[in-house]
């Protein structure tokens, strides 16, 4: 199966109105110096081989490919060059779950309560501080903190999930919401 089936095939998996709201975020792949990244405004849910990109994992290149016509790259393409460039290859699947969302709202940190997601992720998750969406400072920050950890939440804005397949980052992306979830839910029972 090729890169693109697979990354179609894994994230079909995830319920698109609660990981991927209208047409946010984004996925890529990063092998042998290429960058492979889901168009500007793609349907996550509904993604097909004409919703993805190809150039140089470079800031060049996705210069070049924005004024060169045709689709347009993810707008978070500079987060995921800088994060391929600090950790190597792999995938990156950028999501707005809600309940994530909302906690990143309220606190500092995101405390994984599942046995399975601390042993994956550890035992907490730090929430950046919010960064205007598809800047250089916000691509600065996530790919920093993507060096040590496979999973970056920024207030207000997101999921970020860089892991060696497709399938472990659509795996701790459903674990944390999962967890967030639990948490938003315990806030509200004991209110």
């Amino acid at each position: 199966m090729n890169i693109v089936s697979q990354i179609i095939d894994k994230t079909s998996n995830l319920e698109s109105g609660c990981f991927f709201p209208g047409y946010s975020g984004n996925i890529s792949n990063c092998s042998e110096g290429y960058l492979l990244i889901t168009s500007s405004g793609s349907n996550i849910s509904k993604l097909s081989k004409k919703d993805f990109v190809f150039f140089r994992c470079s800031e060049q290149s996705f210069q070049l490919k924005r004024r060169g016509g045709g689709q347009e790259p993810s707008s978070e393409s500079p987060l995921h060059i800088k994060t391929y460039q600090k950790t190597g290859p792999g995938f990156i699947v950028h999501s707005h779950p809600e309940y994530s969302v909302v906690i990143s709202q309220k606190r500092d940190s995101l405390k994984l309560r599942s046995e399975g997601a601390r042993d994956l992720i550890g035992k907490e998750i730090e929430i950046i501080p919010e960064i205007t969406a598809g800047s250089i400072d916000l691509a600065e920050e996530v790919s920093n903190y993507l060096k040590n950890n496979e999973v970056a939440l920024v207030r207000n804005h997101g999921l970020f999930v860089k892991s060696i397949n497709i399938e472990r980052a659509c795996k701790l992306t459903e674990l944390v919401e999962r967890n967030a979830k639990q948490i938003y839910l315990e806030s509200v029972i004991d209110s």
